[in-house]
């Protein structure tokens, strides 16, 4: 499971576009529309009473006020201290865990902070905003930093989710 970073920008477009499928969910509200709606229809009123569990990954304790995405069969997910997991949504298997190090890099007063609210997909890689205000750049597929860059400063901090349009993050 997982996405090539050899993704063109057409195809990754492709996959936000709101009149998409529905089978990823690569971005908050999963378009750039942000509809928060999923087209798919297999499940309705005659076929809910047949779902059951397939998988499933216990996150902890730790705060988990985010959107999850999911692209290729992967649950990318950010908790606690901007923690970023990639689990396999067939097996429930945590496939990786790339953590910011936030309380290294933003000093004591950050590590009481709620979290980031989400994070985006583009090509291959993942991102996030840090509750010390780094926007990071990780690969989807092994869960290494990409690149990391200081967004904001001293004490300042991103919550929200970033969003991906035209090969730019916002």
């Amino acid at each position: 499971p997982g996405v090539t970073s050899k993704e063109t920008g057409a195809t990754a477009t492709a996959r936000y576009l709101d009149g998409s499928g529905g089978t990823d969910w690569p971005g908050y509200g999963r378009t750039f529309g942000e509809q928060h709606y999923s087209p798919l229809a297999q499940i309705d009123r005659r076929t809910v009473g047949r779902l059951g569990l397939v998988s499933w990954y216990d996150i902890g304790p730790e705060n988990s006020a985010t959107q999850p995405i999911a692209v290729d069969g992967v649950v990318y997910f950010t908790t606690g201290m901007s923690v970023v997991r990639a689990v396999d949504v067939r097996t429930g298997k945590l496939l990786w865990t790339f953590d910011p190090e936030v309380g290294k890099y933003g000093g004591k007063e950050m590590r009481q902070q709620w979290g980031t609210r989400g994070i985006a997909w583009w090509k291959g890689r993942v991102y996030t905003g840090t509750v010390d205000g780094r926007l990071v750049a990780i690969d989807a597929k092994t869960g290494k930093e990409v690149w990391s860059v200081k967004t904001t400063q001293p004490g300042q901090f991103i919550t929200g989710a970033p969003r991906v349009f035209r090969n730019k993050v916002i």
